[in-house]
């Protein structure tokens, strides 16, 4: 389906239409770099025109940074489960080497029991010994008896100081591989030392991390908000152009919004206003807060009333969103006009015949624009200010 362009109203009308168009047009707008380089002079400074690059660098440098952090921190749990592998058969080691020292302990104990009852049966033979000498003869067989069993007790005791003996070697041996585990501990310790200290440093990294992370974000954040700006810019630009263009095409079809009530319609030159407004001024029937005002009206009309035909004043406001500001500036120029326009015509007659036929007797204040608030619309009615939707032609609600 083809469009019909004619004017930049129908311009404005088909993107309102195709909200999808604008950012082709928008796009084409910017496509000269001439036009490009002039608004970012206007509007972005040296340090945000850098802004990309420190962002991409600033990525970049982070995934640098991140690759490394996520190394030192595989290679430390690696370290940390070997660390703990080796941590539980030391234990399980020493935990051994307790139980033997139990259980040497306890057979030194029973060696110690059994030597004090040998010492104590040496002792009763010493004293029976004592008592056979006058019976040597008798108890000579006793005594060869006896003299063997202490040989078996003395082989018996022979025999249990070796065991004591090797029992001192396998302590000798336990101490020192207990030594030699308490090495081992220490150097174990010392690695996890190493280890807490490379924790520390990673950490330090990280907090290094984070806070170049924070200033990566600060920086995409003042980027995004200086192309918010940049483009509220071009936004405010364009309502202002609208702004301009709506008001043109209305003034130049004026009849086209007041023709139900006022017809015919003429438009005041600046010239002609300026005349009527200094003649209204020194005549006292305007202030001179009251002439500034109603010279920023955006239109000044005259006609006749075709319900009475009488000759009445327009005063116009023209806005893309008409609100209640612009009701009551419509309607309070609307007065100030009808004021000066009665106080020119008295002073005189015959200069303004041709503009009024008699002195106007009632003035209207006129709002156009493509909507209305609903309460902009509801003041318009209660004052009797006609609303005009602006359509780029032919077209009136009136209120």
């Amino acid at each position: 389906m083809s469009i019909e362009i004619r004017s930049t109203g129908d311009i404005l009308a088909a993107l309102k239409n195709h909200p999808d168009w604008a950012d082709a047009v928008f796009d084409a707008l910017l496509s000269s770099q001439r036009r490009m380089d002039r608004i970012r002079q206007k509007i972005l400074t040296d340090d945000l025109l850098r802004l990309p690059g420190e962002f991409k660098r600033a990525e970049e440098e982070w995934r640098e940074d991140r690759r490394s952090i996520l190394e030192a921190v595989r290679e430390l749990g690696e370290g940390q489960s070997r660390l703990a592998a080796a941590q539980e058969k030391t234990e399980a080691r020493v935990g051994q080497l307790a139980a033997a020292q139990e259980k040497t302990e306890a057979r030194v104990g029973q060696l110690a029991a059994a030597q004090e009852k040998t010492e104590a049966r040496v002792g009763q033979l010493a004293a029976a010994q004592e008592k056979t000498e006058a019976r040597v003869g008798q108890l000579a067989a006793a005594q060869e008896k006896t003299e063997a069993r202490v040989g078996q007790l003395a082989a018996a005791q022979e025999k249990t100081e070796a065991r004591v003996g090797q029992l001192a070697a396998a302590q000798e041996k336990t101490e020192a591989r207990v030594g030699q585990l308490a090495a081992a501990q220490e150097k174990t310790e010392a690695r996890v030392g190493q280890l807490a200290a490379a924790q520390e440093k990673t950490e330090a990294r990280v907090g290094q991390l984070a806070a170049a992370q924070e200033k990566t974000e600060a920086t995409f954040r003042l980027f995004m908000e200086s192309t918010q700006v940049f483009r509220k810019s071009i936004l405010d630009v364009l309502r202002n152009h609208e702004g301009l263009l709506i008001e043109s095409l209305v003034l130049a079809k004026l009849h086209n919004y007041l023709h139900r009530r006022i017809s015919p319609v003429e438009v005041l030159e600046p010239r002609l206003v300026s005349r009527m407004l200094d003649a209204a001024q020194k005549a006292n029937a305007i202030s001179e807060d009251e002439h500034d005002s109603i010279a920023e009206a955006d239109a000044l009309a005259v006609g006749q009333d075709k319900g009475t035909g009488e000759p009445v004043c327009v005063a116009a406001e023209v806005s893309a969103k008409v609100n209640v500001e612009d009701v009551d500036r419509a309607e309070e120029r609307s007065k100030i006009f009808l004021k000066a326009a009665q106080a020119a015509v008295r002073q005189k007659p015959a200069q303004w015949r041709r503009i009024f036929s008699a002195e106007p007797s009632k003035a209207f204040g006129l709002v156009v624009g493509r909507s209305i608030t609903d309460e902009a619309r509801g003041e318009a009615e209660r004052r009797d200010v006609i609303f005009a939707k602006f359509r780029n032609g032919p077209g009136i609600e009136g209120l």
